[in-house]
């Protein structure tokens, strides 16, 4: 039996260009399998993803997107954690730094547990 296990993740937005930029975002967004549900919360974007269903196609457009809209990364790497994908480790690959290197991620981990 498959989990339904889901994440919820509260990233803050980037600053669109027009709203055509805007539309085009939450449109990718909407095409990606993996998320089920996809909101606006004042400058910030809410995304529910299920986590039994990010395979490497939707782990790929998560990063893609995160990266072209200068999202913070790191904010996927419990999911690249679960997911344990080689091709996520690799230290040339444009989004290693943000996803594992991230000082913020390290300083929010840290804060959880105090």
């Amino acid at each position: 039996m498959r989990s339904n296990t889901k994440i919820l993740i509260q990233v803050r937005g980037p600053s669109f260009l027009s709203q055509g930029d805007e539309n085009a975002m939450f449109a990718w967004l909407g095409k990606i399998n993996c998320i089920s549900k996809v909101s606006g919360v004042g400058a910030d974007i809410c995304l529910e993803i299920k986590v039994n269903q990010v395979d490497e196609e939707c782990m790929r457009e998560l990063l893609a997107i995160f990266k072209r809209y200068k999202m913070k990364l790191f904010i996927l790497r419990p999911i690249a954690e679960k997911k344990r994908y080689k091709w996520l480790k690799i230290k040339t690959a444009y989004f290693h730094k943000g996803l594992w290197e991230s000082f913020a991620y390290k300083q929010q981990a840290a804060t959880r547990k105090q």
